[in-house]
């Protein structure tokens, strides 16, 4: 699906085609299907012929393990940031597997001609959802529209780190409630598998942005109000790397406290059944050295059976008694 938006004024107007008579696409905004591998390729190759765009580098996006990257098209003179965003605004966490697509590539484009492209997997419209907010604080030049839809991707990961956050204290507190019961539940080994792709995708970001802030930095020492979006930009992707790492090491506290309880849990179980083991040795015990034909105490009596069985029974009576004294019963 793509969306063509005209800079009017310091407006952006959507409209049909990339090229309207006096309206020229200052933004095109490509959104790619996760199930129609030809649509996508159709759309990718419509871009690259209206915004002379390398395919090569549109190409990349389609591949969802595409790793941040910067890079600078020298013949064509275009930028190309690639991002690590997430589908949604919104954490959706699965209790039951876990999904390798946790971030998705975002590929942002800044051409020659001052166009700007948006090509990515995003479900929801974060992108042009913004529209309305833009128009209000004015788009001077494409260059301010570019850092604001980089913007819209550090504060979906931003969303997104919050409600892991919401997550890891739910299980922290099923952890404390019922610390039993945790051995069923998977949600720290899925949370775990989730930050790691995260952090790894923060660090990828902050590395792209950084190179990106590099090859632009004559532009934005020219202009105050470039030169404080950026550093805004550079403390939100640095925000979310630091509280990122935070929760990765909530988590694998979390890891190890479930192994503790895991451990602990086995060992209560080969107590018990230790215990129980040597309370029932004791009757056998007896029972088998009277099984013996040798004389023994007791053999003569008409009642040696009934002390045999009662001393056996009051012993093992006796280790139960310890046991429960010392909780290992």
């Amino acid at each position: 699906m793509i969306e063509y938006f005209a800079l009017d004024g310091q407006s952006l107007t959507r409209i049909e085609a990339p090229d309207k008579g006096a309206m020229k696409a200052a933004w095109c905004d490509v959104r790619l299907s996760r199930t129609s591998k030809e649509e996508n390729e159709r759309d990718i190759g419509s871009i690259a012929s209206s915004f002379n765009v390398n395919l090569d580098d549109l190409k990349d996006l389609l591949d969802i393990t595409e790793r941040p990257r910067y890079s600078y098209d020298v013949l064509l003179r275009n930028q190309f940031l690639l991002l690590r965003g997430t589908k949604a605004a919104q954490y959706e966490f699965s209790r039951t597997a876990f999904d390798i697509s946790v971030t998705l590539p975002i590929g942002l484009f800044l051409t020659a001609a001052d166009e700007v492209i948006t090509v990515h997997y995003i479900e929801s419209g974060e992108f042009t959802s913004i529209i309305t907010r833009l128009n209000k604080k004015g788009i001077k030049q494409p260059i301010y529209l570019f850092l604001e839809l980089i913007e819209v991707v550090f504060s979906m990961l931003d969303k997104n780190s919050f409600d892991v956050a919401k997550q890891i204290n739910q299980v922290q507190a099923t952890i404390i409630k019922a610390p039993r019961e945790i051995e069923r539940v998977n949600e720290p080994f899925l949370l775990n598998s989730y930050l790691i792709y995260f952090t790894t995708a923060m660090h990828g970001n902050n590395n792209a942005f950084q190179s990106f802030i590099s090859r632009n930095k004559a532009m934005f020492d020219q202009s105050p109000a470039l030169s404080e979006k950026v550093d805004d930009l550079r403390a939100d992707i640095e925000q979310v790397m630091q509280i990122s790492s935070i929760y990765q090491e909530q988590v694998r506290n979390m890891l190890e406290q479930v192994t503790n309880i895991s451990n602990n849990s086995l060992n209560r179980v080969l107590k018990t059944v230790g215990s129980i083991s040597l309370i029932v040795s004791i009757p056998t015990l007896i029972s088998s050295l009277y099984g013996m034909n040798l004389r023994l105490p007791g053999e003569g009596l008409d009642w040696g059976f009934f002390l045999v069985v009662g001393v056996s029974f009051a012993i093992s009576a006796a280790i139960w008694l310890l046991f429960r004294k010392f909780k290992w019963l």
